[in-house]
């Protein structure tokens, strides 16, 4: 797939007809290729003295032989991800197709033919066993005057995304789109959207390991939303979001036999002036189906900016009560229907504070207050912040057995002088647990600390460096967790825009890390080649190992396995 696409799409320049259906369009691409070497240190118990044979779909020797055990669970993984977006006047085509194979994945043991993993489950349609090939999305969308009608796939939020919130989330590997009808109006004064779809999460991801890949149950959305604007300096909207779930996977139209599982109705209110921006939204949650276990929730969030000369202050609010079981049919795949903000600082989110993010029983505010100080060949901008909360919410993935008062000042700054780039973060957080029966159930500690620095060196020469560090200490919990402390460093030598080296390394002493390092069990260290043949293109090539652990974006959560051994990617775009 790499040698069928590379050549044309490094050398492509596509340029729109002057008359005909394309006229006043184009056509647009990108690709995205990753080959991945996974070196997988398992043993297989048991099978000392026996003898071990490669099998004929291997690319490369698998790393065992004579009968020794080490490494024999090795594969390589290949994925390849072709968009194209045709434009007219009036129309926009879209397609995206996917592709993965595994290689290595088999061996003969005495005799017998063993298949290592599983890359999809039944009820996937394909004719390989180790290879799959899926048009992810499709769609086409006309416009005609202030309406537009799209079929296919498609995204959409609502607000803050408290009601619906299904996005492209490539910080987390996720791709929640919406297959059906979606109709849109926008005019001056209002903008109308309406959609009827039922849900397709990415199937194929790009930079995870594919393995048991599943087909989406098919759950249906049907949702409305109606926005006016001018009404003076506000914007006022309302919206509505039924949700019918599916329990019958790969019979999408199934889901539209099922009864009404959530409805979630609710309005927001904005309005902006020339020193302030002020934000109110508010949703109501009604379920029933027996996967959620309660009958509503609610959810409010509030924001408000006021701009004072070379000061900014931001002041958030949010209530959530029972709003996170929204997802609770569609979460075990990572599709979340809905998604508000957080207000956490989501570089340090770990196991522990992923509960406090997917809370159903929470309040809290923030306060961030940023400064500029101009320089004489740039600007120092500094910045405090501080968050309180309170979770009630003792179920899911909650360690503690009682509710808990979390705070969490931050401060850092940003500093831009004269080619010298410097941001640096520090904060400490700490989940006060309530006591049970008189007998204190102590806190959770976290003190943590991240930045980046650039600095020019001679010439096309400069120096990137990214730090961050961790210490953490539990409260009490049933079971007992240990104490640990991370950090993961990246040290970037840049020569010029085409070419730069990158060194990382990364130690975890966190037992729920489900990985192992490279260097030692806690220690991990890689290499990695980038280089720039031109603006729209980046090659990679790198070889070490990284940790597993929690990642959160916008108000997502997903757990990233580690990797090690060596990887090549492309991404390009034509």
């Amino acid at each position: 797939m790499i040698a069928l696409f590379l050549p044309w799409v490094l050398a492509a320049e596509v340029a729109p007809p002057a008359s005909g259906p394309l006229s006043g369009g184009g056509v647009h691409g990108s690709e995205s290729a990753r080959l991945r070497f996974w070196s997988v240190p398992q043993t297989l118990a048991g099978v000392d003295g026996i003898r071990f044979e490669s099998c004929p779909s291997s690319w490369f020797s698998p790393g065992y032989c004579g009968g020794d055990p080490t490494h024999v669970l090795d594969y390589q993984e290949l994925v390849n991800r072709f968009s194209v977006n045709a434009t007219g006047a009036r129309w926009n085509l879209a397609l995206q197709g996917d592709a993965v194979g595994l290689f290595s994945n088999r061996y003969i043991l005495d005799g017998e033919l063993q298949h290592e993993r599983d890359l999809y489950q039944d009820g996937v349609v394909d004719i390989f066993p180790d290879a799959l090939l899926v048009l992810e999305k499709a769609s086409l969308e006309y416009r005609a005057g202030a309406f537009s009608f799209t079929v296919g796939d498609t995204w959409s939020s609502f607000g803050r995304g408290m009601a619906l919130n299904l996005v492209k989330n490539t910080d987390v590997d996720l791709d929640t789109s919406l297959r059906g009808l979606r109709m849109g109006f926008s005019d001056s004064n209002w903008e109308l959207t309406a959609l009827t779809a039922f849900t397709n999460p990415q199937q194929i991801t790009l930079e995870n390991p594919n393995e048991n890949l599943a087909v989406d149950d098919g759950h249906a959305i049907h949702a409305i939303r109606a926005q006016r604007y001018g009404l003076g300096p506000a914007t006022v909207a309302s919206h509505l979001v039924l949700v019918q779930y599916n329990d019958t996977p790969g019979e999408a139209f199934a889901a539209w036999n099922q009864p009404v599982g959530a409805i979630v109705g609710g309005g927001s209110v904005g309005m902006t002036g020339a020193a302030y921006e002020l934000y109110l939204e508010s949703d109501g949650y009604a379920y029933n189906d027996p996967a959620i276990p309660v009958s509503g929730g609610a959810a409010v969030y509030a924001s408000g900016s006021a701009y004072l000369g070379a000061a900014s202050l931001l002041l958030e609010a949010k209530y959530s009560r029972n709003t996170e079981y929204i997802n609770t049919p569609t979460g075990s795949y990572g599709y979340e229907i809905a998604a508000g903000p957080t207000l956490e600082y989501e570089r340090v989110i770990t196991e522990d504070s992923s509960a406090t993010v997917n809370s159903n029983d929470l309040i809290g505010a923030k306060l961030r207050a940023d400064f500029g100080v101009p320089l004489a060949a740039g600007n120092f901008a500094p910045f405090v912040s501080a968050a309180v909360f309170r979770d009630s919410d003792l179920e899911g993935l909650h360690f503690n057995r009682s509710p808990e008062t979390v705070i969490h000042p931050i401060a850092g700054f940003i500093l831009v002088n004269g080619g010298f780039d410097a941001q640096l973060r520090a904060g400490y957080r700490a989940d006060l647990r309530d006591s049970i029966d008189g007998v204190s159930q102590g806190a959770d500690r976290m003190g943590h600390a991240d930045g980046e620095v650039t600095v020019p060196v001679v010439g096309p020469l400069s120096l990137s460096l990214s730090v961050s560090a961790m210490t953490f200490g539990w409260g009490k919990n049933y079971p007992q967790q240990q104490d640990f402390f991370e950090s993961a460093n990246a040290l970037a030598v840049h020569i010029g825009q085409p070419l730069a080296v990158i060194f990382y390394g990364e130690y975890s002493s966190n037992p729920l890390v489900n990985s192992t390092g490279n260097l030692d069990d806690d220690l991990y260290g890689a290499v990695e080649l980038q280089w720039k043949p031109k603006p729209a293109t980046t090659l990679k090539a790198f070889y070490g190992a990284y940790r597993s652990g929690i990642h959160c974006a916008g108000g997502q959560c997903r757990y990233l396995p580690g990797f090690e051994g060596a990887k090549f990617s492309i991404d390009t775009t034509f």
